[in-house]
């Protein structure tokens, strides 16, 4: 727009339209065609029709608009969108405060008039007791403090929330709260309880405790019960009389409103009635009820559910591990319904859920150790590998240097020394370098490869002494190494590709070759052949492929182990059971089964070896044994931990975990009322049997033996199941839904670069929640410190990857540092990655998907498996790298709170005297507390709920472990921030934290906003102007506002890259909607927004899931998306609907940040897209999740235009719903009702559009070109009407329908259901578009016009039948009070309706 256009104003904007160019037509014109439009321009009648009809717009544009915007209402809306003396939202807020603090007390006096009003004599409305004290009041300085202040409070959503808070509160504080104390009365029934719980301690300690058969203990037990639930009524009634006297007591409860309001018709049940009476004893009764429903809905159900909540918080965390067990059938109900599935352990102890957390840390550590020995390696055995590729072509090996590396890195033995088993260094080193040297290979390599094979072995023996540690072999710790050289040797070193590379997915695994397959078969014969049996070929076959089917890996030995079809006469079994482990000594010398065995001779072993695929290679030896000695370790440590668990909670009177006899397991697990549930008790006679991957001869767990119930037993065995796991059994299922769905979310984040920056940047403000960041302030060194200690332990070495030089391998020191927060289950969890590789798991139950993608591709196809490896790498540590730093940050935190308190001799609670050195903990135990605390604090999928979990597997949820884990760090903050707050040592830590948490949540957002609008002078109004013209999936965000230099209006969604909106959302909908319905009562308004909060907040659990969103677009939705945009047109052939539908699939589920890329392209090439430009800055700064979006407010009203055309069709369609079926319409009130509905939908579609066109014109769209919009697509009568602020509803008498109807009746002798109601219809139509105006209520209600009929047995519905089958319009009793009881007609309908229609309406 010109800038001279921008500062006229609208009258004179309307004036400048040159209708001529854009049809001829005024703007309140219907269209007509050219031709017609000439003709009248001819006939010199046009000027002045534009003239007057130009006039009439000014006078009727913005008259009786109840729209969204203030502004809106004033004829000059350019001019006064730009408001120079704003209330700003700190101002406002401080006078809320002041605001709802003044009218606690003068609410009270309000009260005590109303009384005297209620009960005194009538006078004037102007002379009551509560006028004259409201005149008073206002007159005096706190009256006109007051008032001051509410005008302040009342600018701003946040405003009016605080004023209503702080008079709820001070209200509770000085009237309800002392009220519900004196009816609990607590301490007499707590004294008397007190006294009987003393009485039988000391029965028990001087030896007089009563027995299970005395009829004392049913005395005492009855009368505590009795207390109980008397304490229990007081207790509840004393919350509902304190809730509703706090109710009653709060001024402007009619400004408030109720929960009623948002739910009623006004003064139906607990909705506030707010028409005046005439007389003031009336008027005054009428307050008092409004006071009376007020408090009455404080008192029930808010008090109750607020108190409820906080008790039930309380018991959840206090008592959730027994609720189980409870005797209570509400705490039974409310552990299984509500506190098991949203919970990380589910049903599961506590102390086996953090068993299992750290169990799966230490395989992790195991895991990382030999990545990095493996980094290490493979850098030295690559250089030795070229160097000596010329040799091994001669001798005609190509795995001759594998080989070797291989050999020489397993056949020294571990020795024991001091009861401690120790490397003591390779026997043959010096002959292993000369060999290499012979064969081209340089010292330096040698020497380093060799030094990474020393690290290799002595690394393995920290899990062996682990082991011996544990105390639970039975063997001597000579023997164990002997067991443990010999699973090296023999089997860790060799993997067998059946095994390994599975079927994954829809990608085929190892593939057995014809030769293989023969060879076993020609022993297979020899095999029967020697047990007296003649075999053919063919059968002999046809058992090497059932092998190939059955074969599976020994948890123990780490071989192939199958079942096989014994073939010999007179035997006992007709399968056996085949480890080829058998065929191999200690020695590692080859060993022939017994006579008659399968397997004879060293060829034989050899040829199912190469069936099975038998392969050595240096990096999976290292890979398989670090992995199986820190899979038995973590075992083993983890059995030990959980028996000490048991032991300590069975020491301490609480239920444990395991009983060493079955009796005392059925005592300790007792169903509800000491019913004895024999079924949950394990059922084997022998206990428990866990298994650690050794042999039974050689090692026996702690809790074998042992009994306990299921689920513990199941747990113990990581056997618990999730929602939802039987799905992905079904073939159909993976294939059609997890498969696409997995690799769709994978896609679009670890393999789109957009991504990783948001999850890089958003994970910064970690840091300012956890409180963390406050060490900018106070400490920056650090905090610098801490960030720069968390990039050297990062992983992925990322400088490693690019050069493959181990000098960019991060330092010992470093590893072991991101071993120990692996240990401690704080890294490698992030929660969208770690669930959206979980829907790959659950796809992939043979072996890793992508590997077997990328294999069948061969060498280029690697390169990308690296690459897609690295970014998997990234991702997680873009969310590690923030876990780490806030880990610095809280151990500085920790051991500065402890040096302070001894030198400030701060008083131990415990003790009565002064901490000391001695008090303070260990580095190590520090570490521990900070590494819990960074836990609880930032999100990580191992907390996520089972039945969050589940929802990967379903078509629904996108990334739904994320929302979850903000909502349960955001509480573990809080509960963090209150506990240390009440630590002496702590303390400061605390109020950092919560300081921390305040600022993330209510500062940075409010302030951001506040600061970017202030900067661009971009007003409230303007901003929820901004809101009416943004994508839908913006509308409920926090909105940074902006303002180019050429006038255009952006925002950047900040919710995007702000992911504690999450929880901050519901908040900020209800200040919005209190904001926007400013005119309204309070509460309705905070219930609308709290229920668009709650949408938003819920949203990512039961949306549409990317990929089934897609298919619901192209098959369910015919072609639409679910914001109503078409994928295709209609009327396109089928041809053009598949390659349209292609290309929306493509495009909206593309990997690498397509579409932005595809923006950032754009913008360098200066090209367009769909004739928008875009430039670079913009573009980058999604990176980072803070892109601006411009707002096209013509481009919004024409997709608006579209959306309103495509509801009108369906809304006539609503009409006539069932009423073409061939089959009589027996309800004669059907076509009314339709009408209504039809009717009622079409004023929401007429007010969405006027507060479209509303926001456009306060974003200073120039109206004509508005105007314009509608003309091109012949809607220009449409925007006369809302311009006018008019409802045009449906014609009455449905032409379109009347057609039909006439042709069904003529065709099948169905009555028209159209006939009889045509007055009725017409007096509707009437009344709708005489009064009904936009953005407000529904005047029309279904009862004022139909009548139901009486119940059977009602002597009142005998009545004279009305004439005919015309159905008349009649209004509801409870309106009978309002009409004129001469005419018989409401207000309404004397104001509205016509002479005859009059008489009509007289008659109902």
């Amino acid at each position: 727009m010109a800038d001279e256009d921008k500062k006229k104003s609208l009258k004179e904007q309307l004036e400048d339209i040159d209708f001529k160019s854009i049809g001829g037509l005024n703007i309140f014109d219907t269209p007509v065609s050219p031709s017609a439009a000439l003709k009248r321009i001819e006939e010199g009648r046009e000027k002045e029709k534009v003239k007057q009809e130009t006039e009439e717009a000014l006078s009727l544009y913005p008259t009786g608009s109840k729209g969204f915007i203030e502004a809106a209402k004033d004829k000059t809306i350019l001019e006064n969108a730009e408001e120079n003396n704003e209330v700003s939202l700190g101002e406002s807020v401080s006078n809320a405060i002041i605001s709802g603090a003044i009218k606690i007390p003068y609410g009270w006096a309000q009260l005590t008039a109303e009384i005297k009003d209620a009960i005194g004599d009538d006078v004037p409305l102007e002379e009551t007791n509560l006028a004259k004290l409201d005149a008073w009041f206002d007159s005096t300085v706190m009256g006109e403090l007051m008032n001051y202040s509410e005008e302040k409070a009342r600018a701003t959503g946040s405003g009016r929330v605080v004023e209503f808070l702080t008079s709820i509160y001070g209200n509770y504080k000085l009237a309800g709260k002392p009220i519900m104390k004196a009816i609990q009365d607590p301490g007499s029934i707590k004294k008397t309880a007190d006294n009987i719980v003393d009485k039988v301690i000391n029965a028990k300690k001087n030896g007089r405790y009563i027995s299970s058969n005395s009829k004392n203990l049913k005395k005492t037990a009855d009368k505590v019960k009795e207390l109980n639930f008397g304490k229990r009524v007081k207790n509840w009634t004393g919350i509902a009389v304190g809730g509703g006297v706090t109710g009653g007591l709060v001024a402007d409860n009619e400004d408030i409103g109720t929960w009623g309001d948002w739910l009623f018709e006004p003064g139906h049940y607990s909705a506030l009635d707010r028409t005046q009476k005439e007389s003031s004893s009336d008027d005054a009764i009428r307050m008092l009820k409004n006071r009376l429903k007020f408090g009455g809905e404080m008192a029930f159900p808010i008090a109750p559910i607020f108190f409820g909540v906080g008790k039930f918080g309380k018991f959840a965390s206090k008592y959730g591990g027994d609720a189980a067990f409870s005797n209570k059938a509400v705490e039974r109900w409310a552990d299984k319904y509500i506190m098991k599935p949203f919970r990380a352990r589910s049903d599961r102890p506590r102390p086996i859920f953090q068993g299992v957390q750290r169990l799966e840390g230490k395989q992790a550590v195991a895991r990382n150790m030999a990545q990095e020995l493996n980094r290490r390696v493979s850098y030295d055995y690559n250089n030795i590998f070229q160097s000596t590729r010329k040799s091994a072509q001669v001798v005609d090996n190509p795995n001759i240097i594998n080989d070797m590396v291989v050999n020489f890195m397993k056949n020294t033995p571990d020795v024991i020394k001091k009861g401690k088993i120790v490397f003591p260094g390779f026997k043959n080193e010096q002959a292993f370098g000369q060999s290499l040297m012979k064969l081209g290979a340089k010292q330096g390599d040698i020497d380093g490869l060799v030094a990474s094979l020393f690290k290799y072995r002595n690394n393995m023996n920290i899990f062996k002494n682990s082991i011996l540690k544990g105390g639970n072999l039975n063997v001597a710790p000579q023997k164990f190494n002997e067991i443990m050289n010999d699973r090296l040797q023999n089997f860790l070193s060799t993997e067998y590709k059946i095994l390994t590379d599975k079927k994954a997915g829809p990608i085929s695994g190892y593939k057995v070759t014809n030769d293989a397959v023969d060879a076993v078969a020609e022993n297979y014969v020899r095999y029967a052949r020697g047990n007296g049996i003649k075999l053919s070929k063919e059968n002999a076959r046809d058992a090497v492929y059932d092998i190939v089917d059955n074969v599976s890996l020994n948890p123990l030995t780490k071989t192939p182990e199958f079942v096989y079809p014994v073939q010999s006469i007179g035997a006992d079994k007709a399968a056996q059971i085949k480890n080829i482990a058998e065929n191999i000594t200690a020695g590692g010398k080859f060993k022939a089964d017994k006579a008659g065995g399968l397997i004879q001779t060293k060829s034989d072993l050899a040829a199912f070896k190469k069936l099975f695929g038998a392969t050595s290679n240096a990096e999976r030896v290292i890979i398989n044994t670090m992995e199986d000695l820190g899979g038995i370790a973590a075992r083993d440590n983890f059995y030990n931990a959980m028996k000490e668990a048991s032991d300590l909670l069975i020491s301490q009177g609480k239920r444990g975990l395991v009983y060493p006899n079955r009796l005392q397991a059925i005592t300790a697990f007792k169903g509800a009322k000491n019913q004895n549930k024999l079924k949950d008790i394990i059922s084997s006679p022998d206990g428990l049997k866990m298994s650690a991957n050794l042999a039974e001869e050689y090692y026996t767990s702690p809790l074998d033996g042992m009994f306990t119930n299921k689920g513990i037993a199941e747990a113990l065995k990581f056997g618990d199941k999730m929602p939802l796991e039987g799905i992905t059994k079904s073939l159909a299922y993976r294939y059609m839904f997890l498969i696409p769905k997995g690799m769709t979310q994978f896609g679009k984040t670890v393999l789109g670069p957009f991504t990783h920056g948001r999850n890089f940047t958003s994970g910064a403000v970690t840091t300012i929640a956890t409180g963390n960041a406050s060490l900018l302030l106070t400490d920056p060194a650090v905090f610098g410190r801490a960030l720069k200690d968390a990039y050297k332990a990062l992983q992925p070495q990322t400088m490693y990857r690019i050069t493959k030089n181990p000098k960019y391998l991060n330092a010992d020191t470093d590893q072991a540092m991101y071993q120990f927060f692996l240990d401690e289950g704080m890294v490698n969890s992030s929660a969208t990655y770690k669930e959206v590789m979980g829907i790959i798991t659950d796809i992939n139950q043979g072996g890793d998907l992508f590997d077997k993608f990328f294999k069948m591709f061969g060498k280029k196809m690697k390169k990308l498996s690296g690459t897609i490896d690295w970014a998997q790498d990234m991702y997680i540590a873009e969310d590690d790298i923030w876990k780490m730093t806030n880990f610095f940050g809280e151990n500085f935190k920790l051991k500065r709170a402890w040096t302070n308190a001894v030198k400030n001799g701060t008083i131990n609670p415990a003790t009565g005297k002064k901490f000391t050195n001695a008090d303070i903990p260990s580095d190590f135990d520090l570490m521990k507390k900070a590494a819990q605390t960074v836990r609880n604090t930032l999100p990580n999928y191992a907390y996520v709920s089972d039945a969050v979990k589940a929802t990967r597997r379903s078509p629904l949820g996108n990334f739904v472990s994320w929302p979850a884990e903000i909502m349960r760090t955001t509480g573990h903050i809080v509960k963090k921030g209150l506990e240390e707050i009440k630590d002496p040592v702590l303390k400061r830590n605390g109020y950092e934290r919560l300081i921390g948490l305040g600022v993330a949540y209510a500062t940075i957002p409010p302030a951001l906003v506040e600061g970017v609008r202030g900067l661009y002078g971009i007003t409230r109004d303007q901003l929820q102007a901004m809101r009416e013209l943004i994508a839908p999936w913006s509308t409920g965000s926090t909105l940074i506002p902006i303002r180019d230099a050429e006038g255009n209006y952006k925002y950047v969604d900040f919710s995007g890259a702000f992911f504690y909106d999450t929880v901050l959302n519901p908040v900020q909908q209800v200040i919005s909607q209190a904001e926007i319905q400013d005119q309204e009562p309070l509460i309705p308004a905070m219930m609308d927004g709290m229920l668009k909060g709650l949408d938003r907040l819920l949203q990512p659990f039961f949306s549409e899931s990317i990929y089934y969103g897609l298919v619901a677009d192209l098959f369910i939705r015919g072609g639409q998306d679910r914001d109503g945009v078409r994928v295709w047109n209609e009327e396109d052939d089928l041809i053009d609907k598949y390659h349209k539908g292609m290309m929306h699939f493509a495009y909206t589920a593309s990997p690498l940040s397509y579409p932005q890329l595809k923006r950032l392209y754009a913008a360098a090439t200066n090209e367009t897209i769909r004739g928008k430009e875009y430039d670079i800055p913009t573009e980058l700064l999604g990176f980072f999740g803070a892109r601006p979006v411009q707002i096209y407010p013509l481009e919004t009203i024409n997709f608006a235009i579209a959306e309103f055309n495509e509801a009108e069709r369906n809304q006539r369609k609503l009409i006539t719903e069932d009423m073409f079926t061939g089959d009589p319409v027996d309800d004669k009130n059907f076509v009314l009702r339709q009408y209504l509905k039809a009717n009622q939908k079409r004023l929401e579609d007429f007010s969405e559009m006027r507060r479209k066109i509303d926001a456009a014109i306060i974003l200073n769209t120039n109206p004509r070109l508005i105007y314009k919009e509608f003309y091109d697509r012949g809607k220009g009568d449409l925007y006369r009407q809302l311009m006018r602020n008019k409802f045009i509803p449906f014609p009455s008498d449905m032409k379109w329908a009347h057609e039909k109807a006439l042709e069904q009746q003529r065709e099948k002798g169905i009555p028209n259901p159209l006939d009889g109601n045509a007055r009725i219809l017409a007096i509707m139509e009437k009344i709708l578009s005489r009064g009904q105006f936009l953005n407000q209520d529904f005047i029309l209600k279904e009862e004022m016009f139909i009548k139901e009929p009486k119940k059977q047995g009602d002597q009142s519905s005998i009545q004279t039948p009305p004439l005919g089958d015309t159905p008349q319009p009649v209004v509801n009793t409870t309106q009978m009070a309002n009409k004129n009881p001469i005419t018989n007609l409401t207000r309404t309908q004397e104001a509205l309706l016509s002479p005859t229609d009059k008489v009509i309406a007289s008659r109902t």
